[in-house]
């Protein structure tokens, strides 16, 4: 598991320089500064989160 989550860090660190060049931004160039869009992204990562934890609480093996 720690293995996992090891590769997606080295993988998007490796991805980063291509999106940067192409100038790929989830908001848009001036969007990711502004609180709204920072706030959304870290509300949706708790929904996932406790999503994620709901699942694993009551052994939904079949999702």
């Amino acid at each position: 598991m720690a293995g996992m989550f090891v590769f997606t860090i080295l993988l998007g660190l490796w991805l980063l320089p291509f999106f940067d060049t192409a100038e790929l931004y989830a908001f848009g160039e001036e969007g990711t500064t502004q609180f709204r869009y920072i706030l959304l992204e870290l509300i949706m990562i708790f929904i996932f989160t406790a999503a994620i934890l709901f699942l694993a609480k009551y052994k939904k093996e079949w999702v």
